[in-house]
């Protein structure tokens, strides 16, 4: 036997002088680890690669008895400074994905389209697209929209539609291209969940009221748009999701606003539900789930009737202290109340960057989740700003994939 703590020599995994590994916590092939790792002179994987390697990631749940952890499969896009990740899956399966990448030389954005035919394992090369910073909505069959471009062939050629309009028909500006929620899609329709500033929009560091939350109708076929429903004011409501329960209801989840309590920044917002019984006609009063730190929510409605609602925790808590991730929640009862004491870890990251996760159902019953995560540095000795004057790197986009499972059987 070897020394304590050694395994005893592993059989076959002989090294280069004749020596014996003295472990057995390695046991890939060199020839296989080589060509998923292969990389150039300087570390760097090929400019053709556009993921990191598949690698294991903890997810943690949370219970009653204690938090149980699964070995979840993640991985990171390999392109540079890459944000705002918008995804959909069409009828047959196949995933679309739209990314907004640094080109550094020119200075500029750009978007990006890349397509999944396995279910998130692998991607295409990505394609450069007129328009960044866009969510894919899949309407029906093969019919895809992105911005004011229409696809009859899943995003293999586009068509330009009218531009979206910005303001309503009584002329109040509305707001719903932000790509990190969820409109509603049924028979070929989309319904948004924006929102109108209010007089209070210049002054919302301080605490006034400054939006109210819209549901907008839009007919791509026609390229018409219904009257917008405007929120009652007092209820506070910014950007938003839209599904459909499996029982009917409809079920709607906003960024909220605290007001009266003066806030530095958007991340000082928080998250609620409302649920409405009549087609939209009428919502019960907001469940107010965090007052401040948490927004950017995604909902999906999942064959088995459960739903799903994912989130930025900007400003997170977890074991009695702040943190930043992205966390997920299931309605076992069509969006009336949410299971918080099973709540999902799918992410942590240093800073308060977590940005629009996004969520589909696999085949095989488990969830792949997308969402952008920047980098920024704040310490500098210098008297300038380091991000408004350019001293530091900062909002350094990154953006990664957790594919992850919840079992029926979890409650």
């Amino acid at each position: 036997p070897g020394a304590q703590g050694e395994d005893p020599p592993a059989k076959g995994r002989v090294l280069p002088n004749a020596g014996k590994l003295t472990n057995s916590i390695r046991t890939l092939p060199y020839e296989q680890v080589a060509n998923e790792e292969a990389t150039d002179g300087y570390a760097l994987y090929p400019k053709s690669r556009v993921t990191s390697p598949h690698s294991p990631v903890v997810v943690r749940q949370d219970g009653p008895s204690g938090p149980r952890y699964q070995e979840a499969v993640g991985y990171t896009f390999l392109i540079n400074s890459v944000k705002f990740p918008g995804l959909a899956r069409m009828d047959d399966g196949l995933l679309v994905l739209t990314l907004s990448m640094e080109i550094k030389e020119e200075s500029k954005r750009v978007g990006l389209l890349l397509f999944s035919k396995d279910e998130g394992r692998t991607w295409s090369q990505p394609r450069r697209i007129p328009v960044h910073r866009t969510k894919p909505i899949a309407l029906d069959g093969k019919k895809l929209l992105l911005g004011n471009l229409l696809s009859d062939d899943a995003g293999q050629t586009w068509s330009e539609l009218k531009p979206l309009p910005s303001r309503g028909p009584d002329g109040r500006i509305i707001h719903i291209s932000d790509l990190a929620y969820t409109p509603l899609v049924e028979a070929g329709d989309v319904t948004f969940v924006g929102w109108t500033p209010l007089e209070g929009y210049a002054r919302w560091k301080s605490g006034e009221l400054f939006t109210q939350g819209v549901l907008w109708r839009f007919h791509p076929d026609t390229q018409t748009w219904d009257e917008p429903y405007y929120f009652p004011k007092s209820r506070a409501l910014n950007e938003g999701s839209l599904t459909r329960a499996k029982n009917g209801d409809l079920i709607a989840a906003f960024r909220t606003q605290m007001i009266g309590v003066p806030i530095d920044s958007d991340h000082w917002m928080g998250l609620a539900t409302m649920r409405s019984t009549d087609e939209g006609k009428t919502w019960s009063e907001p469940a107010h789930h965090f007052l401040y730190g948490a927004h950017h929510c995604n909902l999906l409605t999942l064959p088995d009737g459960r739903i799903l609602m994912t989130y930025a925790a900007r400003i997170g808590e977890l074991e009695g202290r702040t943190y930043h991730g992205v966390e997920a929640v299931f309605s076992h009862d069509h969006g009336a109340h949410w299971d918080w004491r099973r709540r999902y870890i799918l992410f942590r990251w240093p800073n308060q960057g977590p940005h629009s996760p996004q969520s589909v159902a696999l085949s095989d019953g488990r969830i792949l989740t997308v969402f952008m995560h920047d980098t920024q540095y704040s310490w500098t000795d210098s008297d300038r700003h380091p991000y408004v004057d350019k001293v530091n790197l900062a909002f350094v986009g990154n953006v990664s994939v957790v594919i992850w499972s919840s079992p029926l059987t979890e409650r």
